[in-house]
């Protein structure tokens, strides 16, 4: 009976962590992991190689600066990266018209942008220093909803060397 309720247990717990894993799984990593993932090596690191990773993480401590106003959020690190972030709208009086939407953070030069919402209906966009420049179709009666998120640099590359 012990014998029976000992493999119960583990067939239990290997279902309820390989379960935990799948979801676990689906989510990407919080923005503030993504540089400590950055630097992880190609191959599995050692338990050495992981613990001095995470203490050179925590002792760069490389977000320097977060912040949300108006306009969204932003985070910038220590490397110079800026990464800002956030939600608008557009409606039937924005078709065929440029619409500005202006970033939480000024960057260095032009960012990186990636958009997510009905983007079919967008006709042009482009990322500049202080605000996203985008052109939409028409679009019927109520208002679509957009996100975005642009990287780049806050600081003169050329400064950091």
């Amino acid at each position: 009976m012990e014998l029976l309720l000992f493999f119960l247990g583990g067939l239990v717990s290997w279902l309820i962590s390989h379960l935990y894993y799948r979801q676990s799984s689906k989510k990407p990593p919080p923005e503030w992991a993504v540089p400590l993932i950055d630097k992880f090596p190609a191959t599995p690191p050692t338990e050495t190689q992981l613990l001095n990773l995470v203490k050179e993480y925590l002792h760069q401590s490389p977000l320097k600066e977060k912040g949300l106003n108006a306009n969204c959020e932003y985070l910038r690190y220590t490397n110079g990266t800026q990464i800002c972030q956030g939600i608008f709208s557009a409606g039937p009086e924005s078709q065929n018209k440029e619409i500005q939407v202006t970033f939480p953070a000024q960057f260095f030069g032009d960012p990186s942008l990636e958009l997510s919402g009905e983007v079919s209906k967008i006709i042009s966009k482009h990322a500049k220093d202080s605000a996203l420049l985008i052109t939409v179709k028409p679009l019927p009666a109520e208002k679509l909803e957009f996100s975005y998120k642009t990287t780049g640099n806050w600081l003169d590359p050329s400064s950091l060397v």
